[in-house]
C-alpha cells in the first residue's frame, strides 16, 4: 500500500496523466516493499506493535489493481501495529500553505473498524491531518478525515456497509484551500467548504496505521497497506482517478448514482414541478437548492427530455429572490393565449407556483410566463394572483376544464388537510369555487402537492372518473410520508368522493414516493396520463449517503383506472419507453422452487440497472419471490406472503442503513392472488432503488436501497413450501447517462 500527501497551488492535469507521473511528484511515497520512502526524502518507517511484515506479494487481481494505481504489487501486513514516520528527513511531513493531498490504499483485516489509517494528530487543537475508520451501528463503518488549518478543524466522512469492509479501498483526501474533498475508490463521495493555511509544524510524528497520542500510538491497524503517499498540492480529479481506480472523465458514475432515473448533477432535489409537454419536449422542473445538498433556497431546477428517460440539464428557472422562495407548482401550455402573455409565433408556457415568504410566514400563489420553450420565465407584475393571508397554502396544480371553458387551480390548505378549488379565464384573475377534505388518512399531519385529472375506467371513454391525489408528510402506509388518492367526480367547482370519507387509498406502499405530479399537455393522440414522484422519504431525506447530489425522481409511470371488487382503483405501470433500454433477455423456464434451495439466475450481464418480470404460481409456500442485490449475506428480498396476502420489499439487510434508525424495514402492500393462484412481480432495480409493480400495477412499492456495488446477485426463493415459476425474464437496462450531462 502507498500513502500520498500533497500541498501547493492546484495543479493542471498533465497532457498524459499516468499513475507513475502523479506518484513521482509526491512529497513522500511508501510502496511498502520496505520501510523506505522511495521519493528520496528518506522518510523511513519504524514499526511499533505485534507484527509488521513488509514486501507481502499480492497476487491475481489484487496485484493487477496495485500496479494500475501506481503501486508495485507488494504490501505491508500489520497486526495490531503501526508505522511511525516522524517529521521526515527534512521536515517535509509538516506541510505548509493551503493545499495538500493524501492517499492510502488498504484492506482491513481487523475485528472491527476502529482504527486510524494516517495521522498527524496530537489533539484536535494541534491536529494537522487525520484519516481514520470508525465502526458504527447496524454493522456499517465510517471512513473520515480531519484537516487542521488556522481557522479551525474541517471534517468530512463517508459511510460504507458490511460487505464493503472486507475489500481493498483507495482513500484520497484533498484540501484545495476552499474545500476538503474525500474520495473513495476513485469517486468523490463528500466535500465540505473550508479555507485557511495549514497549521504550523508540530513535533507530533506522522503515523501510518495508528494515531499518535502522547508517547503512545493508539487505534492500531490490522490488515494490508499497499501504498501511502502525501503531496504538497491539490491533485486534480483526473490525477486522483488514475491513482485510485476511478473513471477519468466519467460522468454520472458516482457511488449510488441512478442510471435510469433522473437526478441533478449536484445538490438537493425534491418535488417534481411544472410537468408539461411543450414543443416536442417533456419538461421536468423540480424543487432545487442551487447552493448545497440540504433543503433550502428553494428554486426551480430544470431539465428536458424527448422520451422521459434521457434528460438534458438546463439552468435554474424561478430562482429564490427578494426574500421569496419558489415552492412547488405546475405548468400549462396556454395554446389559446388566454393570459395574453403570448406573441405571434410564441405560445406561452405558464408556470403557477407558491411564493414562500419565510420572514412573514406567508404563502401565496404566483404565475410566470416563458416564450422561449421554458428556458426563462418572466414573473407576472400582478403577483400574487391568490393571497388568503395564510402560512400553509401551497402547491398549485392548474389544468384546463373544457366543459366550463376555464382554467382550474387546485391548491392545498396544508394544515387543515383541505384542497381548495379556484377558476380563471386568463390565469391572472381567480375566484374561489369550492373545497374538498379532510378525508382519507386520519393520522396525516398535512396535505401537500395536490393533483386532479380525469381517466376512463378500463379504457371506456363513456365511463370516466376523476382522481384527486394529495401527499401527506406523515402517517403513510409504512411510516413516513406518502401519497393518497381519491376516486370520484368533479363538477367544475369541487370534488365528490365515490368512497366513504375514511377510505384510504395509497398510490405507493414504499417509503420513497412523494409529491407525485402528472404531466399536462400530452397530445390526445398519445392519450396517456403519466406522473413522476420524488424518490426519497421522511425523516431521512437529508441524510441519505449520496454525493454530490441528494435526491432523485421515480420512474415515470403510466396511470389508469380499473374496476375491482372494492371499487374503481388505480393501476400504475412503467412507461413503455423503458423497453428501449432493454438488453438481451435472460429467460428461465418453468421450474418448482423448494425450501432451502437457492435458485441463482445468471447475472454476469446484470451488472447495472436491471428489470425482472416474474410470474409465480402459489402451491404450498408461505413466502416466495426474488432475492435482489445479493452478495455475502446482504440481500433485498422482493416477495409475496401468501398467508398475509401481501407483496413486500425487505430492506432490513439491503446495505447501508446507519444514517437513519428509521430506514431499515419491511414494507408491504395488500395484494391478492389471481383466480388461478398467480402473482406477477415486475421489478426495476437501479443503483440505489427498487420499484415493484404487483399484478400489472395493482400495487406499487418504491424503496431506496444502498447496497455494495458488488451486490448484483439475483436468486429465487420459496419458504415453508413449494412455488412454481411460471415465467421469468431478466433484462439489463442501458444507462441513460451514457455521456456526461
Amino acid at each position: 500500500m502507498c500513502i500520498l500527501l500533497a500541498f501547493a497551488p492546484a495543479a493542471t492535469a498533465h497532457s498524459a496523466t499516468t499513475p507513475a507521473s502523479v506518484m513521482r511528484d509526491a512529497v513522500a511515497l511508501w510502496p511498502m516493499r520496505s520501510p523506505n520512502d522511495v521519493n528520496g526524502a528518506d522518510s523511513a518507517l519504524s514499526a511499533i506493535g505485534d507484527s509488521v511484515e513488509y514486501g507481502v506479494a499480492l497476487t491475481g487481481d489484487d496485484a493487477s489493481a496495485s500496479h494500475q494505481r501506481g503501486g508495485d504489487g507488494q504490501a505491508v501486513r500489520l497486526r495490531d501495529s503501526s508505522l511511525i514516520v516522524g517529521q521526515g528527513a527534512n521536515g517535509e511531513i509538516n506541510l505548509t500553505g493551503d493545499r495538500m493531498t493524501m492517499l492510502v490504499r488498504f484492506r482491513n483485516e481487523g475485528a472491527d473498524w476502529n482504527t486510524t489509517l494516517l495521522s498527524k494528530h496530537g489533539g484536535h487543537d494541534r491536529l494537522q491531518y487525520n484519516l481514520y475508520c470508525f465502526a458504527m451501528n447496524a454493522g456499517d463503518a465510517e471512513i473520515g478525515t480531519e484537516i487542521g488549518v488556522d481557522r479551525g478543524l474541517a471534517r468530512t466522512r463517508v459511510i460504507i456497509g458490511r460487505n464493503e469492509q472486507t475489500g481493498w479501498h483507495d482513500v484520497v483526501v484533498r484540501y484545495t484551500g476552499r474545500s476538503v474533498d474525500l474520495f473513495l475508490d476513485g469517486a468523490r463521495v463528500n466535500s465540505v467548504e473550508h479555507s485557511g493555511e495549514l497549521r504550523s509544524a508540530t513535533k507530533v510524528p506522522l503515523v501510518i496505521g495508528g494515531e499518535p497520542t502522547g508517547d503512545n500510538v493508539t487505534r492500531r491497524f490490522s490488515g494490508l497497506i499497499d501504498h501511502a503517499a502525501i503531496w504538497s498540492r491539490a491533485l486534480t480529479d483526473e490525477e486522483i482517478a488514475v491513482i485510485s481506480g476511478g473513471e477519468v472523465g466519467g460522468g454520472y458514475r458516482e457511488r449510488f448514482r441512478p442510471q435510469i432515473h433522473f437526478s441533478p448533477p449536484t445538490n438537493w432535489l425534491n418535488d417534481p414541478n411544472g410537468l408539461a409537454r411543450h414543443d416536442g419536449e417533456y419538461h421536468l422542473f423540480y424543487q432545487y437548492n442551487p447552493f448545497g445538498d440540504k433543503w433550502g433556497h428553494m428554486s426551480w431546477g430544470h431539465a428536458v427530455s424527448p422520451d422521459l428517460l434521457h434528460w438534458k440539464h438546463l439552468p435554474v428557472t424561478l430562482p429564490e429572490e427578494d426574500g421569496l422562495m419558489s415552492f412547488s407548482g405546475s405548468a400549462v401550455v396556454d395554446a389559446q393565449n388566454s393570459s395574453g402573455f403570448g406573441k405571434v409565433g410564441s405560445i406561452p408556457l405558464v408556470a403557477a407556483y407558491t411564493a414562500h415568504d419565510g420572514a412573514k410566514h406567508r404563502q401565496t400563489q404566483c404565475i410566470a410566463a416563458s416564450l422561449d420553450r421554458g428556458r426563462s420565465f418572466s414573473k407576472f407584475e400582478g403577483n400574487p394572483v391568490i393571497d388568503i393571508q395564510m402560512s400553509d397554502f401551497r402547491d398549485p396544480k392548474v389544468f384546463w376544464h373544457a366543459p366550463d371553458k376555464r382554467w382550474i387551480m387546485i391548491v392545498a390548505l396544508s394544515n387543515e388537510r383541505k384542497a381548495l378549488f379556484y377558476g380563471s379565464a386568463d390565469l391572472k384573475r381567480w375566484e374561489r369555487l369550492g373545497e374538498f377534505g379532510p378525508a382519507g388518512a386520519a393520522k396525516a399531519p398535512n396535505w401537500e402537492c395536490p393533483d386532479l385529472f380525469e381517466l376512463p375506467v378500463d379504457g371506456d371513454p363513456d365511463n370516466t372518473r376523476w382522481v384527486l391525489e394529495v401527499d401527506v408528510g406523515g402517517g403513510g402506509p409504512n411510516g413516513g410520508g406518502g401519497g393518497q388518492y381519491f376516486v370520484g367526480r368533479f363538477d367544475g367547482k369541487t370534488f365528490h368522493n365515490d368512497n366513504p370519507p375514511d377510505t384510504t387509498l395509497w398510490i405507493d406502499h414504499g417509503r420513497d414516493c412523494y409529491a407525485t405530479q402528472s404531466y399536462s399537455d400530452i397530445p390526445d393522440a398519445d392519450g396517456r396520463r403519466i406522473w413522476i414522484a420524488w424518490m426519497n422519504g421522511f425523516p431521512y431525506a437529508g441524510d441519505i449517503p449520496t454525493f454530490p447530489w441528494r435526491g432523485a425522481m421515480s420512474l415515470p409511470k403510466e396511470v389508469s383506472l380499473t374496476k375491482t371488487a372494492e371499487g374503481v382503483r388505480l393501476r400504475q405501470r412503467p412507461i413503455r419507453e423503458l423497453r428501449s433500454l432493454r438488453g438481451p433477455v435472460i429467460q428461465s423456464g418453468i421450474r418448482t422452487l423448494r425450501p432451502g434451495r437457492t435458485e441463482w439466475i445468471e447475472s454476469d450481464r446484470l451488472t447495472g440497472a436491471m428489470e425482472i418480470v416474474a410470474t409465480f404460481k402459489h402451491k404450498t409456500a408461505r413466502r416466495f419471490g426474488v432475492n435482489a442485490l445479493e452478495c455475502d449475506g446482504a440481500v433485498t428480498p422482493v416477495g409475496y406472503d401468501a398467508r398475509l396476502r401481501e407483496m413486500y420489499v425487505d430492506r432490513r439487510n439491503s446495505g447501508l442503513s446507519s444514517f437513519s434508525d428509521q430506514f431499515a424495514g419491511l414494507h408491504a402492500a395488500p395484494l391478492r392472488l389471481s383466480d388461478d393462484d398467480l402473482i406477477r412481480l415486475h421489478i426495476i432495480v437501479d443503483a440505489s432503488s427498487v420499484e415493484v409493480f404487483g399484478n400489472d400495477g395493482e400495487q406499487v412499492i418504491t424503496d431506496l436501497v444502498f447496497p455494495d456495488k458488488a451486490c448484483r446477485g439475483i436468486s429465487l426463493f420459496s419458504e415453508a413450501g413449494e412455488t412454481d415459476v411460471v415465467s421469468l425474464e431478466c433484462y439489463p437496462l442501458t444507462s441513460v447517462w451514457t455521456q456526461t450531462p
